[in-house]
């Protein structure tokens, strides 16, 4: 979407932008939905995608920076100058999802498979509905973003406490565990609390999404939105 062609015009380039970011959220998106089914079952080729996907978000990334940075160098006014910036620090934390996801995620559940390690079926339960709770979070704030929506991102930052307090049950559940003796909770606390706490990360770059679209208009006007909308109905 982005293009050289639209510099000269702000209005357009922050508009192309807007559609690039919500692409590469949409790869970042099925990086989420490939490696919460690794959960269950770990395959290697699909996790090789999901690292095939990252790569894709990366070179993304780069150029989105990249377009946005010389965007900055035009003559803007001071709204276009703040959605700029928020539009960066919204790519940003996309990108840092994508590499949590294919640098700690994916190498942690890979460990259960390569050292035989298996979670239990309580604890992997309980992990992969909290995963679904991140991801779903996730989407609706792409959502959000792509249709200029601050009442969902308002939504959605609510959940903020209510996804910290499902962590710390998730944590006490498996310390539980451990209590009752559960041979396999006790070999698997460190990638248990560790896989725990990457997802709950995701969690943190999505409510600091939430909060930049509160913040400032960064998506589409109603009109541009609504256009999109029927295209992809």
């Amino acid at each position: 979407y982005i293009s050289e062609k639209y510099v000269t015009v702000p209005v357009l380039a922050i508009s192309q932008s807007i559609k690039e970011i919500s692409g590469m959220s949409e790869k970042v998106n099925l990086m989420l939905e490939k490696s919460s089914e690794l959960i269950s079952k770990f395959e290697y080729d699909k996790s090789v995608e999901i690292n095939q996907l990252d790569d894709e978000v990366d070179f993304l990334y780069e150029n989105i920076v990249t377009y946005i940075t010389g965007l900055s160098r035009q003559e803007l006014s001071e709204e276009q100058v703040s959605q700029l910036y928020e539009l960066m620090m919204i790519t940003a934390d996309i990108e840092h999802i994508g590499d949590t996801v294919s640098k700690s995620i994916i190498s942690l559940i890979q460990k259960t498979e390569t050292e035989r390690i298996p979670l239990s079926v309580d604890g992997k339960k309980e992990i992969a509905d909290f995963y679904a709770m991140t991801t779903l979070n996730f989407e609706e704030i792409m959502a959000a973003f792509l249709l200029n929506d601050k009442n969902i991102a308002e939504s959605i930052l609510s959940r903020k406490v209510t996804m910290r307090n499902q962590f710390n049950t998730l944590f006490e559940h498996h310390m539980k565990r451990l209590y009752l003796g559960r041979k396999e909770s006790l070999q698997t606390t460190s990638i248990h609390k560790d896989l725990l706490e990457e997802i709950q990360r995701i969690n943190h770059y999505t409510f600091r999404i939430a909060t930049a679209i509160i913040k400032h208009t960064v998506a589409f006007p109603k009109n541009e939105s609504q256009e999109m909308t029927m295209v992809k109905t």
